[in-house]
């Protein structure tokens, strides 16, 4: 079993309907049935929401590939908490609707998370670790 990859897809599945969520909410308190009604606050959740399913599936992906490969890791256990802070900072930071550092830090730790996995997927790939 994907122990890592399963425990770490059920927290961000959590969080992502917590999103998901926030994105209901805007639109019932702003009637708005589609797009974002040109509300700043609506822009927001929705992207913060959409950013979140633009990264999080292949990321998921490769953790779950590499984890068959290599099995459970304390490697790959550092890198599923640093996904899981890196999404919730980037969630809380898309709340404040201005540049800001848990914003900030959120996306660069989810760009190293992903670099880091596909690296060493590729590694894994062509036999130069195992």
């Amino acid at each position: 079993m994907l122990t890592v990859t399963l425990a770490t897809a059920a927290v961000l599945g959590l969080y992502f309907w917590l999103l998901s969520l926030r994105v209901v909410q805007g639109r019932i308190g702003g009637k708005v049935l589609i797009g974002d009604g040109e509300s700043e606050d609506l822009l927001y959740r929705v992207r913060a929401h959409a950013n979140f399913a633009e990264h999080v599936p292949l990321i998921l992906i490769l953790m779950g590939l590499i984890e068959l490969a290599v099995g459970p890791r304390t490697g790959l256990i550092v890198i599923a908490a640093v996904l899981v802070l890196a999404r919730v900072l980037h969630g809380w930071g898309m709340t404040m609707y201005s540049e800001n550092k848990p914003r900030v830090i959120g996306v660069l730790l989810t760009w190293a998370v992903l670099l880091t996995l596909a690296s060493w997927g590729l590694l894994l790939a062509f036999g130069v670790v195992g």
